[in-house]
């Protein structure tokens, strides 16, 4: 057969048209890259409530810098799967994607993405070659399947579908290239499954009553606790491989209402009407105090979780024990603290005048202090340590709807979580918000150590590392001053002690009731002093100090300055790898972090909320932290899986 070049169609009686060229023309330019996203819509440019295709039922994260800080960009990788700094103008970034085993089923381990080549030039298209390979350089790939064919036809600007399957789980992570001819034009990093962990939600119910209970009551389920469950499995804690199991039964204690507001934990308050004219609830709040104080719901969530852990664990009189004296705690530093008043800071002349006084000696002697140091003592034979909540390989969500919130009517906290605690106390005002689920959510997330995310975590750290660097080369200096100063040198020690026990006592102030190892290192023992004991030092308390006519003691100035010269050197080097990091987006801003809050959009209170705003997604930073965490402290465990991982 005679060849026909078709770049000349007139020779074959077609039109005068250059169809070699035309072609040449479409096809993608070396400019061309791929972009991976989670849905259609979000290949459309939507996010947070916008984005209805998708509703956090896989972990996908991709940097948006319209919603996350410039700073988050470290967290990433390039497209040859390298860590970028924040110095660098990445040309692209790759997304994370979290898939699972087979053995959880389809909804979990298969997963459609949409896939846009985006060209300098309009309207180009070519095929787009897909292959998984190891991040750990093998290329050989029998973990992740694309179902149908790896090559597709692209056309630049236009969004298609990519099914992926996961055939088996998998160790390392595995990077899903995109081709267009030789050239690697995107990348997302399908993160390593080998390992996918469980934890049990136990949900318990705190009722009020004229009688405490004696022992922990099994209930049904309520409808929020079976959401809560729901929403855990399949719209957040399952990006991060994470399954929550829901107990069987939901623990039901009843305590006596007086024990919460005898001490001002929680406070009546009346309804109130915000600036907009909406009237909120009144009823029994978490008392946060005048300061936003976080010392009563620390206070709460000790009386609950302790309480509540002694009923299920037979422990009531030990528990009985345990407040009896840490009240005499409170009673003695309270009596202590009258007479002792010392600076938050070293203070030479000042130790030098309290030694001289013997003031610790002479308040020690004083009939109320002895009186309060008698009864701890007999207290202390009773004390037989803390009962513990049972936190191995569960999460607690502790619900009291006799309370409506934390802190006030108008500024509502509907549930909070001591940050790696663990544990989530929901109050009566989550029941009736529309996000009650993501909400509870939020809080497991804080209990799984994750801040918000407009909270500064690396500016913080940067900030508390040059607060506390100036103040150790303040304390430098003062310390060889010291060494130079015959007359006050030799009261840097009990300068020391005296700050140890202020200290004490100002945590008992702002804070809770101490504990009574704490107590005792950093008030008692200080005071009296203390017999060297196994695998510890004696400690040389200020009353014998105070009656030497020489104070030293066992600090050394010389050790105090190498301390602070070693601290100084740690600090300053972590400093300079944090300073580039720093940045976070406003409150609401990310429009879907779970780890976010819903923020008012103005002053008009025309829209309460930002509408576009919905939680979402956890970012694969917080995947690890929340892991990290949950296996540190026991609150998750592995699953063993039935298939063999690669």
């Amino acid at each position: 057969m005679k060849n026909i070049d078709i770049r000349y169609p007139a020779n074959i009686g077609t039109a005068d048209i250059d169809v070699y060229n035309a072609k040449a023309n479409q096809l993608f330019t070396d400019q061309v890259t791929l972009e991976f996203f989670r849905s259609k819509t979000h290949s459309e440019g939507a996010v947070g409530s916008k984005d209805t295709d998708y509703q956090g039922t896989f972990g996908f994260d991709a940097y948006n810098s319209k919603i996350m800080p410039r700073g988050a960009i470290s967290n990433y990788l390039d497209i040859e799967g390298k860590e970028i700094q924040t110095s660098d103008n990445p040309k692209y970034i790759s997304p994370y994607l979290s898939i699972y085993p087979p053995e959880f089923g389809d909804s979990k381990s298969k997963i459609t993405l949409y896939i846009k080549a985006t060209d300098k030039k309009k309207g180009t298209t070519g095929e787009v070659e897909f292959s998984c390979v190891s991040s750990k350089g093998d290329n050989k790939n029998t973990n992740i399947n694309i179902v149908g064919n790896n090559k597709i036809l692209l056309e630049s600007g236009s969004a298609k579908p990519l099914t992926l399957q996961c055939i088996k789980p998998f160790k390392d992570d595995i990077f899903l290239e995109a081709r267009s001819g030789t050239k690697k034009i995107g990348q997302i990093v399908i993160k390593a499954n080998a390992k996918i962990y469980e934890t049990t939600i136990q949900p318990v119910m705190i009722n009020w009553g004229t009688t405490a209970s004696k022992s922990v009551e099994l209930v049904d389920h309520e409808s929020l606790v079976e959401n809560i469950a729901a929403y855990f499995n399949t719209n957040s804690l399952n990006q991060a491989y994470i399954k929550g199991n829901l107990a069987k039964k939901t623990h039901s204690v009843t305590f006596l209402k007086s024990d919460f507001t005898k001490d001002s934990v929680l406070k009546e308050i009346a309804g109130e009407e915000d600036p907009c004219g909406n009237t909120h609830t009144g009823g029994l709040f978490v008392n946060y105090g005048n300061k936003g104080s976080y010392v009563n719901a620390n206070s709460y969530n000790d009386l609950v979780e302790e309480r509540y852990a002694a009923l299920g664990s037979g422990n009531k009189e030990k528990q009985d024990a345990k407040e009896k004296i840490q009240q005499a705690i409170v009673d003695l530093i309270t009596v202590f603290k009258k007479d002792f008043k010392y600076d938050k800071q070293s203070n030479l002349e000042k130790a030098k005048s309290f030694h001289k006084d013997a003031k610790v000696t002479n308040i020690w002697k004083k009939p109320e202090v002895v009186s309060a140091y008698k009864k701890y003592e007999d207290l202390r034979k009773s004390y037989k340590g803390n009962v513990e909540l049972d936190r191995k390989n569960t999460i607690y969500i502790f619900i009291n709807k006799n309370i409506e919130g934390g802190r006030d009517p108008i500024t509502k906290v509907q549930a909070y979580s001591l940050q790696s605690s663990g544990v989530v106390h929901i109050f009566n005002s989550a029941y009736t918000d529309k996000d009650g689920s993501a909400l509870i959510i939020h809080e497991v997330g804080h209990s799984l150590s994750l801040n918000h995310t407009f909270t500064d975590e690396k500016l913080n750290a940067l900030n508390k590392n040059t607060e506390t660097i100036n103040k150790l080369k303040k304390e430098k200096d003062e310390l060889e001053n010291t060494k130079k100063n015959l007359d006050l040198k030799n009261y840097y020690g009990i300068d020391k002690k005296y700050l140890t026990i202020q200290k004490l006592i100002t945590y008992s102030e702002d804070k809770s009731k101490p504990e009574v190892y704490y107590f005792e290192r950093d008030f008692l023992f200080n005071i009296i002093g203390k017999a060297a004991v196994k695998d510890e030092k004696p400690i040389t308390g200020v009353i014998d100090i105070e009656n030497r006519p020489n104070p030293t003691s066992d600090i050394s100035v010389e050790d105090e300055i190498a301390k602070r010269d070693a601290e100084i050197k740690r600090l300053t080097e972590e400093n300079k790898k944090l300073k580039n990091e720093t940045g976070v987006m406003p409150p609401s801003k990310t429009l879907e972090n779970i780890m976010d809050y819903r923020q008012g959009t103005d002053s008009t209170c025309e829209k309460p909320y930002n509408e576009n705003f919905q939680y979402k997604v956890f970012y694969e930073r917080q995947w690890k932290a929340m892991v990290d965490t949950g296996i540190e402290e026991g609150y998750i465990n592995e699953i063993k899986q039935k298939t063999q991982a690669d």
